[in-house]
């Protein structure tokens, strides 16, 4: 009930759209309780969160600052600025690649990246 609540607040926050909070909140319906608490024990995801912050190097201020519960994380692509998808890209960050071992990994920075082009900084870390 708790991520549901904090689908709902980031679409009233304005930070996603009312078709991604549909598509978020329809994969945790979705989640079979019992399968979800053996990966919560399994891979250590219980409270982790994966973090998506694009800031604007001209104003240092967040354009997108979005957190998702790790087993949602196969979502997350959808939040990060198709500009800067181009520029891991670009710079040989595989995300597919990320994304599938991310149970694995401990808090960390998975992805840092700065595109002068658009003046933007992308951050994508476990918290």
């Amino acid at each position: 009930m708790e991520e549901k609540m904090r689908v709902l607040k980031m679409v009233e926050e304005g930070k996603i759209s009312a078709e991604e909070a549909a598509d978020l909140l329809a994969s945790l319906d979705s989640l079979d309780p019992e399968e979800h608490a053996v990966k919560q024990v399994k891979g250590g995801i219980r409270g982790k969160k994966l973090r998506i912050v694009v800031t604007s190097l001209d104003s240092d201020r967040p354009k997108v600052n979005v957190k998702i519960p790790l087993r949602l994380v196969k979502w997350a692509e959808k939040f990060i600025p198709s500009d800067a998808k181009k520029e891991m890209d670009h710079q040989g960050i595989n995300l597919d690649e990320i994304l599938s071992s991310v149970d694995d990994l401990e808090q960390e920075t998975l992805v840092d990246v700065t595109d002068e082009d658009s003046r933007e900084h992308v951050r994508i870390f476990i918290e």
